[in-house]
């Protein structure tokens, strides 16, 4: 896109979608409400397309890790790539199992609407819903138990 005025409707589009999802990013969190019912639908296997996709297990370190790395904050705006989520979720050097297992697991998220693709992009966005399970799961995941 050019740098000129012609292009100033395309300019101000983009800049009210990037505030649409910062806005969006930020919701009133109620400890006291879990979403079960957004809960019980990522647990549990789901088909589309005619290919099935199993559900999360949301006790699992893995799941936990993957769903704090997705709704981290760098990531709110610009979104994230399988390259930047790669970095994150493999600590050590990356092999071409673990970048297709990567593949398939946000595969897994686009299919139970956690996540969306951005058109013509390689890029990644949290979803309203999406935003609203990780922050409740990543909430009750981490709250220590009062003995």
């Amino acid at each position: 896109m050019g740098k000129s005025i012609s292009n100033l409707y395309r300019y101000v589009e983009i800049s009210k979608s990037i505030t649409k999802r910062y806005i969006e990013a930020l919701p009133e969190i109620n400890t006291n409400e879990v979403p079960i019912t957004e809960i019980n639908k990522v647990s549990s296997s789901i088909i589309v397309n005619k290919r099935k996709y199993s559900g999360f297990n949301i006790l699992e370190k893995d799941t936990i890790k993957l769903f704090s790395i997705i709704s981290s904050e760098e990531y709110l705006i610009n979104g994230f790539s399988n390259k930047l989520i790669r970095k994150k979720y493999f600590n050590e050097e990356i092999t071409k199992k673990e970048i297709n297992k990567l593949t398939r697991l946000l595969s897994k998220l686009k299919a139970h609407v956690i996540i969306k693709k951005v058109a013509r992009k390689n890029k990644y966005y949290l979803t309203t819903n999406g935003r609203k399970i990780t922050n409740s799961i990543l909430i009750y995941t981490r709250k220590t138990l009062l003995n």
